[in-house]
């Protein structure tokens, strides 16, 4: 949607039609998962979030804190971004890394989507 958007203000000549890029593909998920949480949490008010710590990342993600902070891996997993479970878009996600993983198995589903979220 986001490629979409900018080749509709470019000349036609210029219009990028190729397979979409890791680039363009972290740049949409830093503005979905933002709407998703505004949508399904108050920040705050939210009974969801009511017994978790979490933080607020210079996205706007909140990110659950773990046992990992000060371990060295990646930021996605030591502090993993809260999701809500019953939000179309994680729906989405879930069945489209489940085709990705090959149908593999649940346990490798969730191993897998918890390094990032």
């Amino acid at each position: 949607m986001i490629r979409f958007c900018r080749n509709s203000r470019l000349a036609k000549a210029c219009r990028v039609t190729d397979v979409l890029t890791s680039d363009e593909l972290k740049e949409a998920e830093t503005k979905i998962m933002p709407i998703v949480q505004k949508t399904s949490f108050v920040y705050g008010k939210n009974e969801r979030l009511k017994n978790i710590q979490y933080v607020v990342d210079q996205n706007g993600l909140l990110r659950m804190k773990t046992r990992l902070t000060f371990r060295e891996d990646t930021e996605d997993f030591r502090f993993p971004i809260i999701l809500p479970s019953d939000h179309p878009v994680v729906t989405s996600l879930l069945m489209s890394k489940h085709k990705e993983l090959l149908n593999y198995g649940i346990q490798t589903l969730i191993a897998n989507i918890r390094e990032k979220y």
